[in-house]
């Protein structure tokens, strides 16, 4: 039952409220009032009071559309300063400068932040040549590979809400007809990586890839990017399986972090 045993529900207020997040978090989309007392064999009454406190703190929020829960913008703030947190960690940031030296081109580590990518660290290579763009910046999410990686694995209400409205162009390869956004996230969720080809900036590309938390959902992304003339799309392609070992070593920095801060 979502980590969280019987007796801890029999316990605290607290403990129910967790409890409720755990669900929320889990789904895969907006969760009704009626699976959330279901899922935790809890009275419908407790369930309906536990949500209304989340929802005045803003760990919840309240579907528009239906009468069903979301995560709310407080527990997003929550969880970010957390993987924030865990970017600084020396193994993490070892895990990105092992990969820089591999293949000498500048890595990124992002989140999303509501509707953009926050980038919350970065190995630069040596290049004279480079993008500087630290730590802390913000970068569209449908032209990004980082962006359209998210993007891919959201339910489609989800995405489609974040995206609905007119998409700026940003260079010639902007991506902004929805139908042709959809065509990318089915690729990008078939064989697991997210490419830029100049989207975002022209003479940039980009490729990234998740990095899963244990149920196998992006909790972060991984990128790579350089000037086309150095690192021209289809080799770009070819750091796919380098890029995929170390996200599976930064999954494992965090859950590491994770389990050290229970204990």
């Amino acid at each position: 039952m979502n980590d969280v045993s019987q007796d801890s529900l029999r316990g605290s207020a607290l403990a129910k409220s967790l409890a409720i997040l755990d669900v929320v978090m889990a789904s895969p989309g907006p969760v009704s009032l009626a699976e959330i007392a279901r899922q935790l064999d809890m009275p419908r009454q407790t369930a309906h009071r536990l949500t209304g406190q989340l929802l005045e703190t803003g760990l919840l929020q309240r579907d528009p559309e239906k009468d069903h829960y979301l995560v709310g913008h407080r527990a997003i703030d929550v969880g970010l300063a957390a993987l924030q947190a865990g970017a600084r960690i020396a193994p993490v940031d070892a895990v990105l400068r092992r990969l820089v030296a591999d293949i000498n081109e500048t890595c990124n580590l992002g989140v999303m932040d509501r509707s953009q990518v926050l980038y919350i660290h970065r190995v630069e290579c040596d290049w004279p040549l480079r993008m500087q763009l630290a730590a802390g910046s913000h970068v569209s999410l449908h032209a990004t590979a980082m962006g359209k990686l998210f993007l891919a694995w959201l339910p489609k209400r989800t995405r489609e809400r974040l995206i609905s409205g007119p998409l700026e162009r940003y260079t010639d390869n902007t991506i902004t007809d929805m139908a042709a956004l959809e065509d990318q996230f089915r690729l990008i969720r078939s064989r697991g990586y997210s490419l830029n080809h100049e989207e975002n900036m022209t003479g940039l590309i980009g490729i990234a890839v998740p990095v899963p938390d244990a149920g196998g959902r992006p909790i972060a992304a991984l990128s790579v990017h350089a000037p086309v003339f150095r690192l021209p799309l289809g080799r770009a392609q070819e750091h796919f399986q380098r890029l995929k070992v170390a996200a599976d070593d930064l999954a494992k920095c965090y859950q590491t972090s994770e389990k050290n801060q229970e204990e």
